[in-house]
């Protein structure tokens, strides 16, 4: 909605008028206090309380796992949080002119809110999906094997996968047909699902496991949050146990992809820079087209009409 509000004049006054409305709703609804409550109280007491979930992608978890406290941790993340959003909002309407693709005025803004961040679960990472789409789509060379790379990390539930062994061929699956479906260089699919199909496998090995929270460990008062009690609970499940943060890794490295990818698109606006080893062929031009944002259509069509007057020339 932001970067709609930012870069879409037309969606303004529908997107003003839509907040306006909900804002009356809810201050009707429960009234200011509790609006100022939520906001002042709850919303820090949830992203504290998971600091220590093992579920977590955030960038919080990851320092209070590496033995930062939980505030520095905290509100680093939070700091992470603002900085990639404004980073994505910035990138976003300059890789969408260069790929001639408007969605990613909301795809990448939408992929960086889920990178770092004080509080991230799996569920939100469905939100860098469609970047990572239009990215495997639209870019060529190196750049379109690395987002299909990326694309493919993303869809694995690597958690899941790491617990419920059934789920190891459906995602190997699902990758093959991501990268057949993309028309992928053979051998870089290949590549890529036997990577993602040996890190299951050996994450499989080593079955996750958690110590078990004491019931009823702490003291919560009457009136105190929900989320209280909540982190004594996921601080029962605290572990050290290295593997429930590497299962995390191609996420985190899937997620960095995509970053570097719209970076270097960016770094590189004209494509031949990308593309010097196929300098002077047919099929290196139409690449650079590609890369560049043009539509394979009109590439396609250009050539044509190219073909046709060279033809008449020589005749």
């Amino acid at each position: 909605a932001l970067a709609a509000l930012l870069f879409v004049r037309r969606s303004r006054l529908a997107l003003l008028l839509t907040a306006g409305l909900l804002a009356v709703v809810g201050v009707w609804t429960v009234g200011p206090a509790t609006i100022a409550e939520y906001a002042s109280r709850v919303l820090p007491a949830q992203a504290a309380s998971e600091a220590a979930f093992p579920y977590q992608y955030s960038l919080t978890y990851l320092l209070y796992f590496l033995g930062a406290s939980s505030s520095v941790a905290r509100t680093l993340g939070e700091l992470s949080s603002l900085a990639f959003l404004a980073g994505g909002l910035w990138i976003a309407p300059r890789i969408a002119r260069a790929l001639n693709r408007r969605e990613l005025l909301a795809f990448f803004p939408a992929a960086a809110a889920v990178m770092a961040g004080p509080y991230v679960h799996m569920v939100e990472l469905c939100f860098a999906v469609p970047a990572a789409l239009v990215f495997a789509n639209r870019l060529t060379g190196m750049l379109r094997n690395l987002s299909a790379a990326a694309l493919c990390a993303l869809m694995v539930p690597w958690i899941l996968v790491w617990s419920i062994k059934k789920l190891f061929l459906v995602s190997v699956f699902f990758c093959v047909l991501i990268l057949v479906r993309l028309q992928i260089d053979p051998a870089f699919a290949i590549g890529v699902t036997a990577c993602i199909a040996a890190a299951l496998y050996a994450f499989e090995l080593f079955p996750p496991s958690l110590p078990v929270p004491i019931q009823g460990a702490g003291h919560v008062a009457g009136n105190d949050l929900v989320q209280t009690e909540w982190r004594t609970f996921a601080e029962g499940l605290r572990t050290r146990n290295f593997a429930w943060l590497a299962i995390k890794f191609p996420t985190w490295g899937a997620l960095t992809t995509l970053l570097t990818v719209a970076l270097l698109r960016l770094r590189f606006p004209n494509p031949s820079d990308l593309y010097d080893a196929e300098q002077g062929s047919g099929r290196g031009v139409g690449r650079r087209e590609q890369a560049a944002g043009a539509d394979p259509d009109r590439i396609a069509g250009a050539r044509a009409r190219n073909t046709s007057a060279q033809k008449v020339n020589e005749s």
